[in-house]
């Protein structure tokens, strides 16, 4: 049903996992993470991400430095931030477009528990968490990890590209989910294997 200006289902939405179809690493967590979604009835398609390769064909969104607590005038983004936030981007400008509700994954995110059909009637949802591992002892949040949103909310997501970007698309998409939805961290986890690394390279200084 419709209320307002975004949808309100009891019903499994689809899950857009993001991915990048040949590289190895992609293809490794996405074999381990998709079988977790697929048990428990979700319909999974898949959203080719920007990679560093065709980064330079896209244009809509304008990057200041990054802020940073150690360093004034910020840092830059990597290249690979950038990739990461149009990936992001292209999804909610498709939640709007279809006018339909949507999980939003990354291709390294698994499902460990059910989602209850209540968190549908919300406007978002985040349900991601980075697990803790050798390099730190407790569970963290990971906003864009894997989080649902509704057309509504995609409109606020998207209505940054008005504006130089200053954050990491996790800090933007835990920004507008504090305020319009609600956070359920416990429902899907980070799959990490320093064996075998990550397609992400972040400036942290």
């Amino acid at each position: 049903m419709i209320i307002g200006t975004y949808s309100l289902s009891d019903s499994k939405p689809t899950v857009w996992m993001i991915t990048m179809t040949g590289n190895p690493i992609s293809d490794y967590y996405r074999n381990l993470a998709l079988p977790s979604w697929l048990e428990r009835g979700f319909d999974v398609k898949f959203s080719e991400g920007v990679t560093p390769e065709d980064y330079k064909d896209h244009f809509d969104l304008l990057f200041g430095n990054k802020y940073s607590k150690s360093t004034p005038e910020g840092v830059m983004f990597t290249v690979s931030e950038k990739c990461v936030w149009y990936s992001h981007y292209y999804l909610w400008k498709k939640c709007i477009d279809t006018n339909t509700p949507m999980i939003v994954c990354e291709h390294d995110i698994e499902l460990v528990m059910d989602i209850q059909p209540s968190i549908y009637k919300k406007r978002m949802a985040c349900l991601a968490h980075d697990p803790p591992d050798i390099y730190k002892d407790r569970r963290t949040s990971l906003a864009g990890g894997a989080y649902y949103i509704t057309p509504f909310v995609a409109k606020v997501l998207v209505s940054i590209s008005e504006d130089r970007i200053r954050v990491n698309s996790d800090g933007w998409i835990w920004e507008v989910c504090k305020e319009y939805g609600g956070f359920h961290y416990d429902k899907c986890s980070h799959i990490k294997d320093y064996s075998v690394g990550f397609t992400t390279k972040h400036n942290k200084s």
